[in-house]
């Protein structure tokens, strides 16, 4: 029996080595159409007369009562940054990179929707991008050593944590892999265990 569970795992390590690969070719299409990288976390950014506009990130915040891309008067709040059920599936299909992957379970590591990991039933993402990967110029970093994304630790402690979204330290990699460490994927491509 511990074979075989041993077996499982490595099977969804690398059905999620394979999904951040993904993640880093579908940023890698986003940069060649916008010149940068795309922004690790959603903001409200505004002009002098009040008026604000929502510039999504690679996952969008979601506001529950009321998603809103454009507005005037006072700054809304910044919404509720969700991992899971619908408001996570809206974070994932509001986020700049949706239209280059298309597909939700790019976003999940399987071992991380194990019930016995993540403690529930309907998480739909368990990476996060780099903070200091944000927003940077095509060739203005080095692809061998620039973390894109990883499995990340705190996500689900992201809605308490005042919005934390989409952004990870390197030393926050998940390790609720048994077995291995959690994986990186750099802007070069290469897929490691951290």
């Amino acid at each position: 029996m511990p074979a075989l569970n041993r077996a499982k795992e490595f099977g969804r390590a690398a059905r999620c080595a394979s999904n951040l690969r993904q993640l880093h070719v579908a940023t890698l299409n986003y940069a060649g159409d916008n010149g940068q990288l795309p922004r690790c976390r959603s903001s409200w950014d505004g002009d002098l007369d009040d008026n604000w506009w929502h510039s999504h990130g690679w996952v969008a915040w979601y506001d529950v009562s009321g998603a809103q891309d454009k507005c005037s008067g006072a700054k809304p709040s910044d919404g509720n940054y969700q991992w899971r059920g619908v408001q996570g599936y809206a974070t994932i299909t509001n986020g700049t990179l949706w239209p280059y992957t298309g597909h939700q379970d790019v976003y999940l590591c399987p071992t991380f929707a194990l019930p016995k990991v993540c403690g529930q039933t309907d998480a739909m993402r368990a990476y996060s991008m780099n903070t200091n990967a944000h927003c940077l110029a095509i060739g203005s970093y080095r692809a061998s050593t620039l973390v894109l994304f990883g499995d990340d630790r705190n996500i689900t402690n992201a809605a308490a944590s005042g919005g934390q979204d989409g952004q990870f330290a390197i030393n926050e990699v998940a390790q609720w892999h048994s077995g291995t460490r959690g994986h990186v994927v750099y802007a070069d491509g290469r897929v490691e265990k951290r």
